[in-house]
C-alpha cells in the first residue's frame, strides 16, 4: 500500500540533503527492515527518474526493528537535479517478499545560486 508522506522541506540544489524516514506496515506499525532491499527515487514532472538511491549508495538503516532509515545525498549529487516540483518514492522489499512502494509524495527542489556542477 502506497501512502502519501508528509511534505518534505524544500531541498536546495547543490546542498547536502538528509531525509529521515520510517517504513511502516499497512497497519501503521514500524516495518522491520532487517535484510530488506531499500530503494528511493525522485521523478520529475515529465515522469523521468532524475535521482536514485539504495542501500549500496546513500541509504542507511539506522534502526531496523523500528523501520528507521536515512537518505543522505552529497551536494555534488543534488546539484545535477533540476529545480522544480518532483515526486519521491520509497520502495522496500522484505526477505522473501514482493517489492512494496511505501511512500510517494511531493518533493520540491529549489534553485540555488550556490550550486556547483
Amino acid at each position: 500500500m502506497t501512502l502519501q508522506h508528509p511534505r518534505v522541506p524544500d531541498m536546495p540544489q547543490g546542498d547536502g540533503w538528509q531525509i529521515n524516514g520510517t517504513a511502516k506496515n499497512a497497519d501503521g506499525t514500524p516495518m522491520d527492515l532487517t535484510g530488506a532491499v531499500i530503494e528511493w527515487a525522485v521523478v520529475n514532472n515529465k515522469g523521468t527518474t532524475v535521482a536514485r538511491a539504495s542501500l549500496a549508495d546513500y541509504i542507511a538503516v539506522v534502526d531496523a526493528a523500528a523501520g528507521k532509515l536515512v537518505i543522505t545525498l552529497p551536494s555534488a549529487f543534488t546539484a545535477a537535479i533540476a529545480a522544480g516540483q518532483h515526486q519521491d518514492y520509497l520502495r522496500v522489499t522484505l526477505p522473501g517478499g514482493a517489492p512494496q512502494t511505501l511512500w510517494r509524495g511531493p518533493f520540491e527542489v529549489t534553485f540555488s545560486p550556490f550550486k556547483t556542477g
